[in-house]
């Protein structure tokens, strides 16, 4: 479970670089970029299903994971913030097949924030809901 909580991580950030290149005006692909937000919204709706009691840093052994305890003690608080990524990644998928550039771009800043209620944007950064790297 560990395993693939880190693998659908690094899918949802690989995800993401096509995002930041439309916010960054580094790209027009918007059907990559919908494809993409599909794939992070898709991730974390999988995510959710991984952290079953038992699978904390602390608590699987031999198995590294950068994931706090306090997405088990305030796991209510860790699902709602999960959950607005997904809707948010939908909406943006959404934004993405209807062709406006501007209004990609706001709803962008929406997932942005909804990644950071939980992590910083870095790789390595921590946060409310994983130890930094």
């Amino acid at each position: 479970m560990i395993i693939e909580r880190r693998e659908l991580m690094f899918a949802m950030l690989g995800s993401y670089w096509p995002l930041l290149n439309i916010a960054n005006n580094k790209s027009t692909d918007l059907n990559k970029a919908g494809s993409a937000a599909k794939t992070i919204s898709d991730a974390m709706k999988r995510s959710l299903q991984l952290f079953p009691t038992g699978t904390s840093r602390d608590e699987a052994e031999g198995t590294w994971s950068r994931a706090k305890p306090e997405i088990w003690s305030k796991y209510s608080e860790f699902e709602e913030a999960a959950k607005k990524l997904v809707v948010e990644s939908e909406k943006l998928a959404a934004v993405a097949k209807e062709g406006n550039l501007d209004k990609f771009k706001e709803q962008f800043q929406l997932v942005e924030q909804a990644c950071t209620a939980c992590h910083g944007l870095k790789p390595t950064s921590g946060g409310k809901f994983r130890f930094e790297k």
